[in-house]
């Protein structure tokens, strides 16, 4: 049940829920309420880990460690529990040479919940061959087969075991229509699948389906039924982190509450301090609040969280925020470390060339410009556009605005009659003219090369009257 739950939730919370509005509903949800599920996840783990470090010829004892990582990772969405899991499962089926199919479903479960589609078909087609329990491995099939775009062999799966009367049947029906684009049918079916969870009391199974039809609902429009299954849910736990990342998804893109959210996910980060998604997500909304201090510190900690190896997008990305601190030189610092790993963008380097004159290395400052301009008119080769970029204006302005701060009226000259061409009727161009013009006039005349004289030119034909 692990993995399905897992794909409709992503596929469904994916989407912008509509507006739920009596936020204060929520509130009595918010305060971390002490996890005795997690508690007993963990004691039961330590347990059978005791039992196999004593006996470790017990490979049944592998098992069940196995599935305890997997119910840790349920309850906190830590996915080093999820890659502890798949180690212990891995072994276990190798210590019974992949000959039994609960084994190789729980495996195969556990690559699904990776979203490891490809490698959760092979096991559970090995699973399908053995032939015990062979509806439970039909059922991970259709799932696996839905989510790889094979739908006529979803299909084919999905009536292999009909049966109306069948929580997973009918969740999975719920999920092929939704696919057909028939929302209607699809909560139908999962209200059928309510009245099963309800009258057995799962709690696994009503939480799941509290969630879902809260999520189906927003999608369809009927915001009070999406309302009060999500309240349902969090009667039944308070830390049920899937219901809570609904809702923070709500209040940050839909309802743009960004203090609540904030709230929503500072509990989530309770009950998982390594979880990256809602740190990240925390952080956004505070850069939303113009609380960059706070966005950079997410942001790091998001990093951490996520294994602490940075890419080229995340140095960038971190850049950006320090450029709203003025921290300049942490934003040299990361661009170039970005560049270290790869090309940047022009965009990039106008930055770091910006971020040079921040500090008052002019000099330096130009060797970026430089940098921009050439990537900027590379794509506009490449489009085949007649009008270059906006942002080769912008740049343009401040490599020639910083030539003439440092007396390089030459060069200065060069690129600002490259910036007429492109931008003639532009009002900056036509300033920097007046500003050079002015400049060039107090040099001797044999000093004055042919762009120098057109910039004079040009300065003297504006202040004409």
């Amino acid at each position: 049940m692990l993995a399905v739950c897992t794909l409709l939730l992503i596929s469904s919370c994916a989407k912008s829920p509509k507006k739920i509005t009596n936020t204060n509903d929520y509130d009595n949800y918010l305060e971390l309420a002490e996890n005795k599920t997690l508690q007993k996840a963990k004691d039961e783990n330590e347990f059978w880990k005791t039992k196999f470090e004593a006996h470790p010829e017990q490979s049944s004892y592998l098992v069940k460690i196995a599935a305890s990582y997997s119910h840790l990772f349920a309850i906190t969405g830590d996915i080093s529990y999820l890659k502890e899991a798949e180690t212990d499962y891995l072994k276990a089926n190798k210590n019974t040479n992949y000959k039994k199919s609960d084994l190789l479903r729980a495996l195969a479960a556990n690559y699904i919940t990776q979203h490891k589609f490809k490698e959760a078909l092979m096991i559970a087609t090995k699973a399908e061959l053995i032939g015990d329990g062979l509806q439970s491995t039909q059922k991970m099939i259709f799932d696996i087969q839905l989510e790889l775009g094979n739908y006529q062999l979803a299909k084919a799966y999905l009536e292999k075991f009909e049966n109306m009367s069948d929580f997973d049947y009918l969740i999975r029906l719920a999920k092929w229509n939704d696919h057909q684009g028939n929302l209607e049918a699809a909560i139908r079916y999962l209200e059928k699948a309510k009245a099963i969870a309800e009258s057995s009391n799962a709690i696994s199974n009503k939480l799941w389906i509290y969630t879902n039809l809260a999520d189906f609902y927003g999608h369809e429009g009927n915001i009070k039924a999406s309302y009060n299954h999500y309240l349902k849910a969090l009667e039944l736990d308070p830390n049920f982190q899937d219901a809570l990342n609904c809702y923070a998804h709500n209040l940050r893109l839909t309802l743009k509450n960004y203090e609540k959210a904030i709230e929503v996910y500072t509990k989530l980060i309770s009950i998982n301090p390594k979880y990256e998604y809602a740190i990240s997500r925390r952080g956004i909304c505070k850069r939303e609040l113009k609380d960059y201090k706070g966005y950079l510190e997410d942001f790091n900690k998001s990093i951490s969280a996520n294994g602490g190896k940075m890419e080229i997008g995340d140095y960038i990305s971190r850049s950006i925020i320090k450029r709203n601190l003025k921290d300049y030189e942490g934003v040299i610092d990361d661009l170039l470390e970005a560049r270290k790993l790869g090309e940047i963008d022009s965009f990039d380097y106008e930055k770091l060339g910006q971020a040079f004159v921040e500090i008052g290395n002019l000099e330096k400052s130009l060797e970026f410009f430089e940098k921009a301009i050439q990537v900027e008119l590379a794509k506009s080769d490449k489009k085949n556009r007649n009008v270059p970029f906006p942002l080769l204006y912008r740049v343009y302005d401040s490599y020639v605005s910083t030539l003439i701060k440092i007396g390089e009226y030459r060069k200065a000259s060069k690129l600002l009659m490259e910036m007429k061409s492109h931008f003639p009727e532009k009002i900056r161009t036509i300033e920097l003219i007046n500003i050079l013009g002015q400049k060039l006039m107090t040099l001797p005349d044999y000093e004055i090369n042919e762009d120098e004289r057109n910039i004079i030119m040009e300065y003297l034909d504006s202040i004409k009257i």
